[in-house]
């Protein structure tokens, strides 16, 4: 039996998503539209949904309309963090894996089993190759994880049926019909990117996998972070989220998240920050930078093995950002992107050198960061050039 007076839907729920909607339909200020409905949202959860889609660069700050990123958003079958988590993954050259993580923070963990697959075997009974996957890389991390099963079951899948996919999700204990579901959610967002933006989305990076990794969870930590994806209406609505969107179970994480007695937000930010913590001179980058932005958190996670590595023999672009990536951008958006890249191997080269060590780690990333809003500005430019009826949607051109 149902409660006699529930809580709306409208006063649950986050309010990016309908934001952007009201604006992408051009129905007017957000502000005064959600408040005429029938169950108006709080004031309060507007204001801050507004101001994080500011952060995100998906709404401008001086007209209140959507930014070509914003558009962007808007059209995407996702939640809005999710969304901008593809978007850098488009800049870092890690899109794939960024995807396949995307359609399973839409669809659900796959690990939590509907009641018809509840009866498994024994683990005993499980050969080692059956068993869980191990994570991907020396990290705590379960969207490595996570990735790597998906991957194995999509194999099997094009390969062999669904059948013997089935059969693998089963005896590895995770739910076929989310696996199934995943894969029709990523096949809609990839292809929605590929549409577009197809010169970024099939660009990819030349990192070692292991820094392609590193790549990612920046990309994750950025858009999932507790600044933009925190509803403003409570317990419920924030556990449901975190049930929905969470990365990283407790249950394989460290002491600290394993002695919290509630479900905590975003799980794997907390660890990526965590684990660069655990340092001397890395916990002090941390608490001054303070995580101010998204393209921060970016920017520290790129450069921060350059920053203390003086053995690095080749320049900050050439090791980590992906050249093919930046080669499309230096063609869509002219020379201005070539020139920031250009600046800041130049400043990585000198601190190689030995003449810049008075460059504190903190100017460096506020160069990096720097450069990364400057290629936000192109990307968001090449997204929405023009909207569905084929009208440009910003008077914006690239560099010169």
């Amino acid at each position: 039996q149902l409660q006699e007076h529930i809580m709306p839907e409208m006063m649950r729920c986050e309010m990016m998503e309908p934001i952007l909607a009201v604006l992408r339909l051009r129905l007017g200020d957000p502000r005064y539209v959600l408040h005429a409905c029938i169950d108006p949202p709080p004031v309060q959860a507007v204001e801050d949904a507004l101001r994080r889609l500011m952060t995100m660069r998906a709404v401008e700050g001086n007209t209140g309309q959507l930014s070509d990123i914003g558009v962007f958003l808007a059209d995407l079958p996702a939640d809005p963090p999710v969304g901008l988590s593809l978007i850098y993954s488009l800049i870092l050259g890690v899109f794939d894996k960024a995807a396949t993580i995307a359609a399973i923070l839409c669809q659900g963990d796959p690990s939590a089993l509907s009641v018809q697959d509840r009866d498994l075997p024994p683990s005993a009974q499980l050969s080692p190759e059956d068993m869980m996957f191990g994570y991907a890389v020396s990290d705590i991390s379960d969207h490595a994880h996570l990735v790597e099963v998906f991957e194995q079951w999509d194999r099997l899948y094009s390969n062999y049926g669904p059948q013997r996919a089935s059969d693998f999700a089963w005896r590895s204990g995770y739910n076929n019909r989310s696996l199934l579901g995943v894969r029709n959610t990523r096949r809609q967002l990839v292809d929605f990117v590929y549409r577009k933006g197809p010169a970024l989305a099939t660009t990819t990076t030349e990192a070692p996998a292991v820094k392609q990794w590193q790549l990612l969870t920046a990309c994750l930590a950025a858009a999932l972070s507790p600044k933009f994806a925190l509803h403003d209406t409570g317990k419920q609505a924030w556990v449901q989220y975190t049930e929905r969107a969470k990365i990283d179970r407790a249950s394989r994480l460290s002491s600290l998240v394993k002695a919290a007695r509630e479900p905590i937000p975003h799980m794997e930010y907390i660890v990526y920050l965590e684990r660069y913590a655990r340092g001397g001179a890395k916990g002090s980058v941390i608490r001054q930078c303070s995580v101010v932005d998204p393209v921060t958190i970016i920017a520290f996670s790129v450069c921060f093995d350059l920053l203390y590595d003086r053995q690095a023999n080749e320049a900050f672009f050439e090791r980590w950002m992906p050249i093919r990536v930046s080669e499309a951008l230096g063609v869509i958006l002219g020379t201005g992107v070539r020139t920031a890249i250009d600046m800041a191997m130049d400043i990585y080269a000198q601190a190689l050198n030995g003449r810049g060590l008075e460059l504190s780690a903190l100017d460096y990333i506020e160069d990096v960061r720097k450069l990364l809003c400057e290629i936000m500005d192109g990307v968001s430019v090449h997204f929405g050039k023009r909207d569905r009826d084929g009208n440009m949607l910003s008077n914006r051109v690239p560099s010169p």
